[in-house]
């Protein structure tokens, strides 16, 4: 799952990542930014995507990593599993 949502974010969204850490990421504070996200860093918005997926127990096809990752961005959650929990809530809404 991991390899096709990374292509799908390398190669066909919308957005443009940074794929190494940017400013910001420090070590010293791994706690603090593991909690909150980073919405432009393909990475975290990786690890994003396929909680969400695995949560909804969807297949990663392009359309579902695309409506997750629209999700994503457009939300002003900056915490990781608040953002996840509210993702999935706006999913099953529509669903």
């Amino acid at each position: 799952m991991r390899k096709a949502i990374e292509t799908f974010l390398r190669r066909k969204s919308l957005y443009s990542y940074a794929w190494r850490a940017v400013g910001g990421d420090d070590p010293k504070k791994k706690a603090l930014d593991a909690a909150r996200v980073n919405r432009t860093e393909g990475y975290e918005v990786l690890e994003i995507v396929a909680a969400v997926l695995r949560r909804m127990k969807w297949k990663a096809t392009d359309a579902r990593i695309a409506d997750v990752e629209f999700e994503v961005q457009a939300s002003d959650e900056t915490g990781r599993e608040a953002l996840i929990d509210g993702i999935v809530a706006v999913l099953e809404a529509e669903a």
